[in-house]
């Protein structure tokens, strides 16, 4: 019988970038502090619109910096632009505000004061948060009171 070695960590590229996301509490700083234990240089919170321009200086340093890991958030404004631009986002959003403007005044009559709402999604590319923030503004835009809590930003 014979046994073979664990395999050891994975090899990463002397140039490489990676980006870290998740809303806060989601394990982002975590991540990043592996990162920065592996020798890559990183970055917590930064603005889409700069990553094009710190990568430049980065290749462009007296050192240059070939490891790096960005973490973006999911309330970023690029993030959402990007999520509302799909037509499923923009078709979802449509359908759903249409429901809840014709379903709110019905719930009103029966005495109820609030809805709660409940929207997830998987793969960590922000849809819920993205989504729910749009709806939010189109309840406000049609004269409702929204409360928009995302469940897992402090874990």
């Amino acid at each position: 019988m014979s046994v073979s070695p664990p395999p050891g960590p994975p090899s990463v590229p002397s140039r490489c970038v990676l980006i870290v996301t998740g809303l806060s509490g989601s394990g982002k700083s975590t991540a990043i502090h592996a990162l920065e234990d592996l020798g890559f240089y990183c970055i917590a919170n930064l603005p889409v619109t700069l990553v094009l321009q710190f990568l430049s200086l980065c290749e462009n340093s007296h050192q240059p910096i070939g490891r790096v890991g960005l973490g973006i958030t999911g309330h970023s404004p690029e993030v959402a632009a990007f999520v509302l631009a799909c037509p499923e986002a923009k078709r979802f959003l449509a359908q759903l505000s249409a429901l809840l403007v014709f379903s709110l005044p019905l719930y009103v009559r029966e005495g109820k004061s609030y809805l709660t709402l409940t929207l997830g999604c998987t793969g960590g590319r922000h849809r819920s948060v993205s989504v729910a923030e749009e709806l939010g503004r189109c309840l406000a835009d049609s004269g409702y009171s929204a409360h928009i809590r995302h469940r897992d930003q402090h874990r």
